[in-house]
């Protein structure tokens, strides 16, 4: 199973759940793609260990679906998992905890690549028109956005 692993990190979620638990071979997993490592885990200690997490999402970014959700809100997890979302990627900040969602800050980090994040923004700076000057001076792809979002809510 070592070998198998470290040649396709996605035979893992095929190994006995005694495998899964395998410190060593989770380890090589982990380097090689930390969603995999954490989704297929048997072992429920590694998705509440920050230093695992924060190691499994800045190997794979999807690794946010699979770590414990108090991580949701770590501001530092959560944006090293931003810098590694892909365009295809989405709903990324309907996974960020609440707190994190009305922070201006993080949000407007958010939105600057991935302006179809806007409809999991929080609805407090969806109203707040500073922020949403600010996030519209950004990006400009939000004008369209906004204006379908708006036309739903109708």
């Amino acid at each position: 199973m070592l070998r198998a692993v470290e040649n396709k990190p996605e035979e893992f979620q095929f190994a006995s759940e005694e495998l899964r638990a395998d410190d060593e071979i989770f380890q090589i997993v982990l380097e090689k793609n930390g969603a995999i490592a954490l989704q297929f885990t048997t072992n429920p200690r590694v998705r509440s260990d920050r230093s695992i997490v924060l190691h499994a999402v800045k190997s794979n970014s999807r690794a946010i679906n699979f770590m414990d959700e108090i991580f949701r809100d770590d501001l530092e997890i959560m944006t090293f998992a931003l810098a590694r979302l892909s365009i295809f990627d989405h709903g990324f900040l309907s996974i960020a905890s609440n707190r994190l969602k009305r922070n201006p800050d993080f949000v407007l980090q958010v939105l600057k690549e991935h302006p179809k994040e806007f409809t999991h923004v929080a609805e407090d700076l969806q109203n707040d028109p500073v922020f949403m000057l600010r996030a519209l001076q950004m990006n400009t792809e939000l004008f369209h956005l906004v204006e379908i979002f708006l036309t739903l809510l109708k």
